[in-house]
């Protein structure tokens, strides 16, 4: 059976100016601190593809856990966010 895990990115910019996000929204530095808390947690799961959006944020967010992991990232538009 396969699993898949679903990670939502770190807190960002947007989130605490509560605006609208958009495909350049940067984590703040609580959010890179979350990201790399993520990746922790991470490594001890046995997992094959990392699929990442191609939003920045989402990025920062894969970038720790591609460090723990040693994954390659498919980055693709088809895992953003739907309005």
């Amino acid at each position: 059976m396969k699993k898949v895990y679903f990670v939502r990115h770190g807190e960002t910019t947007h989130n605490i100016e509560n605006r609208v996000q958009d495909h350049s929204t940067l984590l703040t530095d609580a959010g890179i601190k979350q990201a790399f808390r993520v990746a922790e947690r991470l490594q001890y799961l046995d997992f094959d593809h990392l699929l990442v959006s191609d939003y920045e944020r989402t990025k920062q967010t894969a970038k720790p856990v591609i460090q723990l992991s040693g994954k390659t990232p498919v980055y693709s538009e088809l895992f953003r966010e739907i309005r």
